[in-house]
């Protein structure tokens, strides 16, 4: 599971357990997977250590462990030490970690650049119950600051010195209608000189002016831009590697890689291929009495031989003629008695969709096929379709396991 797919169902799960925990009459907060709980003063501690045990009683009747410590006045949470006892609070970090930034001079969009002093005083005011705290803790980040290029000394916020009660009595603020916003995320370089935000937003200007049907929903209030990060130079160098590795390894692997299982290899749809996984495909259509040539493109996630016997079996019988486009037009030169070859080719190999690459190349190639080669059998509205293989990685297709 990627990053993102496991933060979020951390959440849902956490939000789950909250609702749980909440019958226990203590105050408990959950992030991804760290929790914390205080308990009333007059707790004993003994009366804290079964509250623990109700704690873990209620995560393992949902199928989890979980690993507590109970009745301790100093905690180390997230990047915050909470300390009951002096009331006080002061950032932490993990013994013997370097304290590291971005450069200055570094290929990341100006925002980020310009706002890092800000936001790394503004982190450190927050969880710094007092200056006293934000001085002991400013020396080594002011020294990280220092040499990412900045002339920056950071500095506590005054305003930052309340108590926890005092941040939480806010004015009730009024609610705001939300605006439906479409981000554009371009990645970020220097080496680029085209200003790409002020152009793509020239193009919604001049595309969509306000006597168009679509300005309401595409204007600049709806739309807006923030450039984004690629990976970083060392992380690109690891995956190349990484790829370059596996593949080795297959070829060094003693075990051949089976292409086809067909009977009779001359008769294999893709000359001997027919079991290739993950494949963007074409098939011709040729009528030779005409010299009539049409194609389809398609894709499958399976090998290439499971979606040719769909095909097959959409052109053979008679309620799955509408199956694709494809199998449509067969059933109408059938009906014309004409008859026609179909000729199958590989047009690209990619990957299908995973929770860690969050899109789909697979589908991504199949559509710039359709734009590339302009099939005749393939419709323009499926460049608009909905990744299938994303399906398979939702939680509402997951099965609890037995307790």
């Amino acid at each position: 599971m990627g990053s993102f797919d496991g933060a979020e169902t951390c959440e849902l799960v956490g939000l789950f357990l909250l609702s749980q925990l909440n019958k226990l009459n203590i105050d408990v907060g959950l992030y991804r997977d760290d929790g914390l709980a205080v308990c009333k003063k007059a707790q004993t501690p003994k009366q804290i250590e079964e509250i623990k045990q109700k704690i873990c009683k209620i995560f393992k009747n949902n199928g989890l462990r979980v690993t507590g410590e109970a009745n301790k006045k100093i905690v180390d949470f997230l990047d915050t030490t909470l300390d009951l006892r002096k009331e006080l609070y002061k950032p932490y970090k993990k013994p013997n970690s370097c304290v590291t930034y971005i450069h200055k001079h570094s290929n990341h969009p100006p925002a980020i650049i310009k706002n890092l002093p800000k936001g790394i005083n503004h982190r450190l005011s927050t969880n710094s119950k007092n200056e006293e705290i934000f001085k002991q803790a400013s020396t080594e980040y002011n020294q990280a600051v220092e040499r990412s290029g900045y002339n920056t000394t950071l500095q506590f916020d005054k305003g930052k010195e309340k108590t926890i009660t005092d941040r939480t009595l806010r004015p009730e603020e009024t609610k705001k209608r939300e605006r439906k916003i479409t981000w554009y995320n371009p990645p970020y370089s220097k080496n680029v000189a085209t200003n790409v935000g002020k152009t793509f937003l020239r193009l919604i200007n001049k595309h969509f002016p306000k006597n168009n049907k679509l300005h309401k929903f595409i204007n600049r209030n709806t739309i807006k831009i923030s450039y984004s990060c690629l990976p970083s130079f060392k992380q690109t160098i690891l995956n190349h590697n990484k790829r370059l590795l596996k593949k080795q390894k297959i070829e060094n692997s003693t075990t051949p890689t089976i292409l086809c299982n067909c009977r009779k290899r001359n008769e294999c749809p893709l000359d001997g291929n027919c079991l290739t996984k993950c494949i963007v495909y074409q098939a011709t259509v040729t009528q030779p009495a005409t010299k009539k040539i049409d194609t389809f493109v398609g894709l499958t996630d399976n090998s290439f031989k499971t979606r040719y016997n769909l095909h097959k079996s959409s052109f053979k019988l008679e309620h799955k003629k509408s199956s694709t486009k494809l199998s449509e037009f067969i059933w109408k030169l059938k009906s014309n008695n004409t008859y026609h070859k179909i000729e199958w080719q590989i047009l690209k190999k990619q990957k299908s969709y995973t929770s860690d690459m969050k899109y789909c190349t697979l589908c991504l190639q199949e559509k710039f096929e359709i734009l590339k080669n302009a099939p005749t059998l393939n419709h323009r509205k499926e460049l608009f379709t909905f990744c299938v293989h994303k399906k398979r990685h939702l939680l509402s297709n997951f099965t609890a396991l037995p307790l």
